[in-house]
């Protein structure tokens, strides 16, 4: 089974805000991801972004306190599924898109790894070079979502996070 974080930039103009919407939206956008993600205008994770989410939420204790680290990956505004069996889906306006480039751009992976690289480590512990393999994954992912972030930010635009399962 896989599952991923989607995230798509969008003009804030452009959302309906009910599920049934969302749901045609973002699964055409997934649809197309590999073209999008090339335009820029697309990012995902797969199965890492709730360990991506922890060592972001170590972000407080290195900047003073800022709340706004839960934004990233799970925070925003959520829309929720009509049936319990689907997953809400959850937007940013511009404004939350701009904070988290902003949050992300300024952030050191280095201080935030030294928090909580050891707790995402541990999975990757029968790997030859356990440490080095996990950090290189989670720069990667907080690379591609810094630039995804940003461009967003740029361009003014909302993103909207689906989390496929």
């Amino acid at each position: 089974m896989s599952f991923h974080l989607h995230l798509r930039a969008v003009a804030e103009d452009e959302i309906r805000d009910d599920h049934a919407s969302l749901v045609e939206f973002m699964g055409s956008a997934w649809d197309n991801h590999e073209t999008e993600y090339a335009a820029g205008i697309a990012e995902s994770i797969a199965k890492d972004f709730g360990p991506l989410n922890d060592l972001y939420l170590a972000g407080p204790t290195l900047v003073g306190g800022t709340s706004s680290w839960d934004l990233p990956i799970y925070g925003g505004r959520i829309v929720p599924a009509h049936m319990d069996q689907q997953p809400p889906f959850v937007i940013l306006d511009p404004d939350q898109v701009a904070t988290v480039a902003d949050l992300l751009a300024g952030a050191s992976f280095e201080a935030l790894w030294q928090v909580e690289g050891a707790k995402l480590t541990a999975p990757y512990a029968q790997w030859e070079d356990p440490e080095g393999a996990a950090k290189e994954n989670y720069l990667a992912h907080h690379t591609g979502l810094r630039d995804f972030y940003c461009r967003a930010a740029a361009a003014h635009r909302a993103v909207v996070k689906a989390f496929w399962y």
